[in-house]
């Protein structure tokens, strides 16, 4: 994504973390993100950034939470230092590399977090009776899910949230798909049902095809957004994204937003409990 301005990383970092990112101008050069690492347990991770940034240049990081020890704040710092100065050798240097590198900060903090404290939430995730698209009525089109994937659970003060993403190259089955959806059993239960899809126009499919895209927050304001920015950041195309969110009875605040993203994320990267392909 080089050629991305720091302005433009800004706008994009904003939708992904809302209020959770603290970056008064696109002049400052010391933006703050603060994570979810568990339900009670936050981190922050403040950047510095080179004067060339986003041109060239790697953003210093500091790691900020209590619950972290010394030594393990020092340890993932180093680990961030390890992985994108080796990436940047192997790459052609330049471009935006904030999200990669709040994501992989997020990763080694959730494992300290895990190691030490545990999963709190792991016995009450399994309790919960997955999602499954197999049984799902799409109008007899049999072409309308070539690939699928349903991603795990995230749980929090028993709400329930659970990615998923279907294939889809034609933006005119985008509401038949959301259709079948609401309409399955299980499924359609969910209090809201997340979408946002990246779709190559058909009519103007060449090297420089044009990109359709767009969100439906159903009733969660925001959070179509948010996941069409992972679509966006990760250039992913011709996928219909959906996060399925069953309120639990107490509100969750912003931290909600933390984990509609998540729970898109686990979907996105695989980390599964159903898909299929179908047969070619």
């Amino acid at each position: 994504m080089k050629g991305f301005s720091l302005a433009e990383e800004r706008e994009a970092l904003k939708l992904i973390y809302g209020d959770d990112l603290f970056w008064n101008t696109a002049q400052d050069t010391s933006p703050t993100i603060q994570l979810f690492i568990s339900n009670y347990r936050t981190a922050s991770i403040q950047f510095r950034l080179p004067a060339e940034y986003p041109e060239r240049g790697l953003p210093q990081v500091l790691v900020q939470a209590r619950w972290l020890s010394e030594d393990a704040r020092h340890s993932v710092v180093s680990l961030v230092h390890e992985k994108f100065c080796e990436q940047q050798q192997q790459e052609e240097a330049g471009g935006p590399i904030l999200y990669e590198m709040t994501e992989f900060c997020r990763q080694q903090l959730e494992n300290i977090h895990d190691s030490y404290y545990g999963s709190p939430l792991e016995e009450e995730a399994n309790t919960w009776e997955a999602c499954s698209l197999e049984h799902v009525d799409w109008s007899n089109d049999d072409e309308s899910m070539d690939e699928w994937c349903i991603g795990q659970v995230v749980m929090d003060r028993k709400s329930v949230f659970q990615g998923l993403w279907i294939q889809v190259d034609d933006e005119n089955k985008v509401d038949s798909l959301l259709n079948a959806l609401h309409q399955h059993r299980k499924i359609g239960s969910a209090t809201h049902i997340i979408a946002a899809w990246r779709i190559v126009s058909p009519q103007s499919a060449g090297s420089n095809g044009r990109i359709l895209q767009d969100w439906d927050d159903d009733g969660e304001k925001g959070g179509g957004k948010r996941i069409l920015q992972l679509l966006v950041n990760r250039d992913i195309r011709n996928v219909l994204l959906v996060v399925c969110r069953w309120f639990g009875g107490s509100l969750l605040g912003p931290v909600r937003f933390h984990h509609i993203v998540q729970a898109a994320k686990l979907a996105l990267d695989g980390q599964k409990v159903g898909g299929k392909k179908a047969p070619r």
